[in-house]
């Protein structure tokens, strides 16, 4: 299991959410710029995004589905 940890710092909103459909591919709901960066970190779904959001401090972890 591949576990690569992202650190973003960026204005992100409370209402900021991340919805994981079937296919296991997170559908991200924040601003743009952070949207970008996650799809980057991303690379394809073969990748699960797991999410945490501290205020400011925005966590995410790209780990692989073996």
């Amino acid at each position: 299991m591949v576990r690569e940890e992202i650190h973003l710092r960026r204005d992100v909103r409370k209402s900021s959410k991340v919805k994981n459909s079937s296919e296991g591919c997170g559908l991200l709901y924040f601003p743009p710029i952070i949207q970008h960066e996650i799809r980057l970190a991303m690379n394809s779904c073969r990748y699960k995004l797991h999410v945490e959001c501290r205020g400011k401090d925005f966590k995410a972890f790209q780990t692989s589905r073996e």
